[in-house]
C-alpha cells in the first residue's frame, strides 16, 4: 500500500518526468514537427475550443514518427531512461481523453473521485502539483472533458494536459453526445472488461444469427435490399422481454444509419458478417473479388484498377485476405501482375503482402456497448 509520503513522492516525480518529456518535445529538434501539429488547431485556438496546453499535449501523445514511434518512445531511447521511468513513460503513452462525472471532490486528500461517461469505470484523480484540482468549478456533480493518465504502482490517475470543466446542467446535452461518440468509438466502451465481455457475446450471437439465416457470412445486393437482413441481425441478440417501443426506436436508429449514409444509391454492395468485427457493409468487393478471379487474363486497365482496391485503405487488409484465399490460386495470379512481382506466392509471401498495406490487419471489436450515464436519459 502506498503510503501518503510514498504517494506525494510518485506524483512528483511522475510530473518531473511529464515535464521533461514534454522540454524534449517542444525543444529545437521538434520544432518544425510542432508547428505543422499547431497548425492544423489554429481555427479552434482562436476560437477558444482549446488552449496552447492542450495542443501541446495533444503533440506529445498523438505524434506519430515514420516508424509509428511516439514521442514518449523516441525520448526514452534518446535519454536512456531506467526501468522504473520506461514503465511511467508508457503509462503516460496510454493515457486517454474522455468525459467524466465528478463523484467527489476531496480538499484534504487534493483528489477528485471521477466516473468515466463510456465505461462507467471509476477512477481517483490527483494532481502532480499540489492544489492542481482544487478548483471550486470541480464540484460533485458536474462534468469535465480531461486526458487521464494512470500513475504506476500508486493507485491514482493524474490528469494530463488542460482540462474543461462542463456544469451540471449539461447533462442531457453530454449523454447525447456520449451515445454519439461510443457508436463511433466503441473501444471506448470496451475499457470496461464486463462491457467488453458484453460486446464480445452480442457479436457473437449476431453472426451465428446471421450465417444460419442467410447460410454463409457474406450477402452481396444494392444496399436498400440488404437494410432488413441488417437490422434483423442487430436485433437478433436482444431479450424477448425488451419493451416494444426500446426495440422500435432502436430499430429506427439502425434503419437511418444505413438510409442517411452515403451508401444510399449503391448497387454493388457486400453485407459481411464476422464474429468480433461485426455486421459491415464494404462497397465494389463483388468487383474486386471479379478482378481476383480473372487471375493472369487481366488487361492493363484491370490491373491498375485492382492496385487501387489494394492501397484503399476502406477495405481492410484482413478482409482482402480473406478474399484473395477464397480465390486462390487465380487471385495470386492477380497479385502478382498487379504488385509487378513474378512468381509472387501467396503462401510464401501473403502475410509479409499484408502487413505493408495501410488498413487495419486484424479485426477489432466494433459493436459499442452504451453506458448506464448513456442510459440515464
Amino acid at each position: 500500500m502506498t503510503t501518503t509520503n510514498g504517494l506525494a513522492a510518485a506524483l512528483d516525480h511522475y510530473g518531473t518526468l511529464k515535464s521533461q518529456l514534454v522540454q524534449y518535445a517542444t525543444g529545437p529538434i521538434f520544432q518544425d514537427h510542432l508547428t505543422r501539429f499547431a497548425q492544423l488547431h489554429e481555427d479552434a485556438l482562436q476560437q477558444g475550443h482549446i488552449d496552447l496546453q492542450a495542443v501541446v499535449d495533444q503533440f506529445v501523445f498523438n505524434f506519430r514518427f515514420d516508424n509509428d514511434a511516439t514521442m514518449a518512445q523516441r525520448f526514452a531511447a534518446d535519454q536512456q531512461v531506467n526501468q522504473r521511468d520506461a514503465v511511467l513513460l508508457q503509462a503516460m503513452d496510454e493515457g486517454f481523453q474522455a468525459f467524466f462525472e465528478i463523484l467527489q471532490q476531496d480538499h484534504e486528500a487534493d483528489a477528485l473521485r471521477i466516473k468515466c461517461c463510456f465505461s462507467d469505470l471509476e477512477y481517483t484523480l490527483m494532481p502532480t502539483l499540489p492544489g492542481g484540482l482544487s478548483d471550486p468549478e470541480l464540484a460533485a456533480g458536474g462534468f469535465m472533458s480531461a486526458r487521464i493518465t494512470e500513475v504506476p504502482g500508486a493507485g491514482v490517475w493524474t490528469p494530463s494536459g488542460s482540462l474543461s470543466v462542463l456544469p451540471a446542467a449539461s447533462g442531457s446535452q453530454l449523454v447525447e453526445l456520449v451515445r454519439q461518440q461510443s457508436m463511433q468509438h466503441p473501444e471506448f466502451s470496451h475499457r470496461n472488461p464486463a462491457y467488453r465481455q458484453i460486446a464480445l457475446e452480442r457479436s457473437q450471437r449476431i453472426h451465428e444469427y446471421f450465417v444460419a439465416a442467410h447460410g454463409g457470412h457474406t450477402l452481396y445486393a444494392p444496399i436498400l435490399q440488404l437494410v432488413d437482413a441488417y437490422v434483423d441481425a442487430q436485433l437478433a441478440p436482444a431479450a424477448d422481454n425488451v419493451p416494444s417501443d426500446q426495440r422500435e426506436a432502436t430499430e429506427k436508429m439502425l434503419r437511418a444509419s444505413i438510409l442517411d449514409s452515403e451508401l444510399i444509391g449503391q448497387r454493388d454492395v457486400m453485407l459481411h458478417s464476422h464474429p468480433l468485427a461485426g455486421l459491415s457493409f464494404y462497397s465494389q468487393i463483388a468487383e474486386l473479388n471479379q478482378l481476383l478471379y480473372l487471375g493472369a487474363d487481366l488487361n492493363p486497365d484491370e490491373v491498375e484498377r485492382l492496385r487501387s482496391f489494394i492501397q484503399d485503405d476502406s477495405t481492410p487488409a484482413w478482409l482482402l485476405g480473406e478474399l484473395v484465399t477464397e480465390q486462390l490460386p487465380f487471385a495470386e495470379q492477380a497479385l502478382s501482375l498487379a504488385l509487378d512481382r513474378p512468381g509472387f506466392s501467396w503462401q510464401a509471401e501473403g502475410e509479409l503482402f499484408l502487413d505493408s498495406l495501410p488498413s487495419e490487419r486484424e479485426p477489432s471489436l466494433q459493436l459499442a456497448i452504451h453506458s448506464e450515464f448513456c442510459r440515464s436519459l
